[in-house]
């Protein structure tokens, strides 16, 4: 069973970004700038420049995950470099619960942005998910996902001034917190042998090197149609301008929709569930003698853990299915459930902010 729990004044929906809306044309992609000294794009600022087919990238959906049938991830691989830096753009989506976040190299979150918390586009647009704002179609915002880099002066045609970008960042750098055997002595002397943790310093001077893109959406009412599907457009952060989708994936090659997981560290991924796995104690759960099965919270290290969520897990014997079907009998479930807002909405109904749940799934 997943549920999804907030802080109560804020309530989350779960979706994918959306991109632009409007009827698609065809453009010409080629001879597009790839250097930036100063006059590529003499008028228009970032997103009337740069929010297009040429430049934008869309996330790879990755479909329902096989633990709920009611999600959908959209997904991009990326190497940490100062020298660029990707903005994630879209439009609020029809659902119950949607979040972004990044995600180290470890296979672990470093941050992540909610629904709520994001600011929209411009202050033409609003965010549907904040307490009584009933959803609307087409309600913009942009993300800036940062590589550590100093910006430079923004070149004419390539600013961002006015529009809510900065104030929806995550900072691709950053590691996972926590969750550190380098410090554990027990650890050690039962394994000596054991790989470091790879961490970072207090100087920061061992930032997160690749890293994961996740946008998640729970109920989407729609999560097949293009203009919720988010993208991100690939920024230098000296000059602000944007490189061509097709320049960025195949000569800088620092983001890969679908096929960036050799970038991430997959021995470190190992190293965390063995420490969790093999040395962690586990708690042990009361046996209830009107509950034939125990129930117990999943463990920490999950890849690509959301950190608004959490599923309680009960193992069923081998043997009981089979028994109760040749009995005619059934496995019957008593849960008492929480509140939730009433989203996806369709007909002008908005979230008072109180409900006790995003998301209840069995």
């Amino acid at each position: 069973m997943r549920t999804i729990t907030l802080p109560l004044p804020a309530c989350l929906l779960f979706a994918g970004f959306c991109v632009f809306g409007g009827v698609a044309r065809a453009q010409d992609c080629s001879n597009l700038p790839t250097q930036f000294t100063g006059n590529e794009f003499p008028t228009g600022n970032f997103f009337s420049n740069f929010q297009n087919s040429c430049y934008l990238i869309p996330l790879a959906p990755q479909g329902s995950s096989k633990t709920d049938l009611n999600d959908t991830y959209w997904q991009m691989y990326y190497k940490v470099d100062p020298r660029y830096q990707l903005i994630v753009v879209g439009s609020f989506p029809n659902a119950r619960f949607f979040s972004l976040t990044a995600n180290d190299d470890h296979y672990l979150l470093s941050q992540a942005i909610l629904d709520t918390n994001i600011v929209p586009l411009t202050s033409s647009y609003v965010n549907p998910y904040q307490p009584f704002t009933p959803y609307a179609e087409g309600q913009q915002y942009a993300a800036a996902l940062n590589f550590g880099g100093t910006p430079g002066t923004q070149e004419t045609g390539c600013m961002t001034t006015g529009y809510n970008v900065d104030m929806n960042s995550l900072d691709a750098t950053l590691r996972h917190q926590g969750i550190n055997w380098n410090t554990d002595p027990g650890f050690w002397l039962q394994n000596p042998t054991a790989a470091l943790h790879i961490v970072d310093t207090p100087q920061h001077s061992n930032p997160n090197a690749a890293g994961y893109l996740m946008v998640r959406a729970y109920l989407d009412i729609n999560p097949a149609d293009p203009s919720t599907i988010p993208a991100v457009i690939v920024r230098d952060v000296a000059s602000g301008c944007a490189y061509p989708a097709a320049y960025a994936e195949q000569t800088l090659q620092i983001i890969s929709p679908a096929n960036g997981d050799s970038w991430l560290n997959h021995d470190q991924w190992l190293d965390h569930q063995n420490y969790e796995v093999n040395y962690l104690p586990s708690l042990c759960y009361a046996t209830d003698p009107q509950n034939e099965l125990s129930w117990a919270r999943q463990s920490e290290i999950v890849k690509f853990p959301n950190s608004y969520s959490y599923y309680l897990t009960a193992n069923v014997p081998a043997s009981l299915p089979t028994t109760l079907a040749a009995a005619g009998e059934v496995m019957r479930f008593r849960l008492r459930l929480p509140t939730t807002p009433p989203t996806p909405c369709t007909n002008g109904c908005s979230r008072s902010g109180n409900e006790q749940m995003r998301y209840v799934g069995l």
